[in-house]
């Protein structure tokens, strides 16, 4: 399924289909509200008739629905219900009269793109950017419809070789003209999350972005000069599916490799989103340099600044000192020491393992780039 493109006269039409969708408004109701159990069935068509619906009808085009709704109701929901804090830093060093090239560690699905472009109107007056996700998301058309209403971007998963070379083409094409038409573009540095809290540019990535700049003739280089790529590090003091990504990685490496469900990410996106985060850190790192001359060294650089620029939180210093001789002990108290191990209380140790190396992981890169 691709993401469908619109237009603002196709605006209303499209909001009257998700207000009359009864799934779509009772799935946003759970997500958004705080109290959404708590409350009866004639409580809750009562909070849809009165607050969602009016809210949705508001949109008047599709900036209205990105301003208003996505960004707006939505990710300011969530924040409110299950983040106590956003820590942003290095906004103030960027040019709001360019556009960007964010290339993002991953961690989760859903909220990483969505709380960076809080943060990027916040702090700036640059637009917001257009994000790139993977299209195994598009589950149905309702979903598909939002992404395209947010005129989000899609990364083909699966396909022949052929079919993907020619999908990353267009998409270099997307990305490339997003940005010489003034707006910027979140991505991740990789394909999929790093589950265990290592994050490592992929080369291929930075190869896709070329890709329409080499057929005409630009050298890396001059792609670099023409969509300059600034790196982005976020860190969630919990990551919210810590358990299921360790779940994830001890049957990968089983002898029965088992094939991932089709809603799977999804799933992980919305049980995220629901689930206490503690503090969140966004922080900028310095764009690249346009000498750089290879993919390879400025993979290398991305990691750098993402690596050396993660906020580590008391989780991952705990952490840390599990798999290591201790040496961050003023870092954290006994009691956050306790209430970290108990979250994991119920898992198998292999699994527990995996776990809290997860949050020991960002500690050991962090490291290595402030001791070179």
């Amino acid at each position: 399924m691709e993401v469908p493109k619109y237009t603002d006269e196709q605006v209303p039409e499209l909001i009257q289909l998700f207000t009359h969708d009864k799934e779509v408004l009772y799935l946003l109701g759970r997500l958004c509200y705080g109290d959404w159990k708590s409350l009866t069935m004639d409580q809750r068509k009562q909070r849809l008739q009165e607050d969602l619906i009016p809210i949705f009808q508001s949109a008047k085009s599709l900036q209205d629905f990105q301003r208003d709704i996505v960004f707006g109701f939505f990710t300011r929901s969530i924040i409110n219900n299950s983040v106590d804090h956003i820590d942003v830093e290095g906004f103030d060093a960027l040019d709001p009269t360019k556009s960007y090239l964010f290339v993002s560690n991953h961690r989760d699905i859903i909220l990483d793109p969505l709380l960076f472009n809080v943060a990027l109107g916040d702090a700036t007056n640059i637009p917001y950017a257009r994000l790139v996700f993977g299209d195994n998301l598009l589950i149905n058309p309702a979903i598909a419809a939002i992404f395209g209403m947010s005129r989000g971007l899609a990364v083909q998963r699966g396909g022949s070789l052929r079919e993907t070379f020619e999908a990353s083409k267009q998409l270099s094409s997307e990305i490339v003209q997003t940005i010489r038409e003034g707006q910027s573009v979140w991505i991740a540095q990789r394909n999929g999350r790093a589950k265990d809290g290592r994050d490592i540019t992929e080369p291929a990535v930075l190869k896709m972005f070329h890709m329409v700049c080499k057929d005409e003739g630009l050298s890396f280089q001059q792609f670099l000069e023409e969509c300059p790529i600034v790196p982005l590090s976020l860190s969630y003091q919990v990551d919210p599916c810590d358990t299921m990504k360790a779940w994830e990685i001890y049957r990968s490496l089983g002898d029965e490799k088992r094939s991932k469900r089709k809603y799977a990410d999804l799933a992980s996106a919305l049980a995220s989103i629901k689930t206490p985060k503690g503090g969140v850190s966004i922080r900028i790192g310095k764009p690249l340099s346009a000498d750089i001359p290879t993919v390879k060294e400025a993979a290398q650089v991305i990691d750098r600044e993402i690596q050396g620029g993660y906020k580590l939180w008391e989780t991952n210093y705990i952490a840390y000192d599990l798999c290591h001789a201790p040496k961050y002990e003023n870092k954290y108290t006994q009691d956050e020491r306790d209430a970290f191990l108990h979250r994991f209380k119920s898992l198998p140790q292999e699994v527990r393992d995996i776990a809290i190396r997860s949050y020991s992981n960002p500690v050991e890169l962090y490291q290595k780039v402030h001791e070179e």
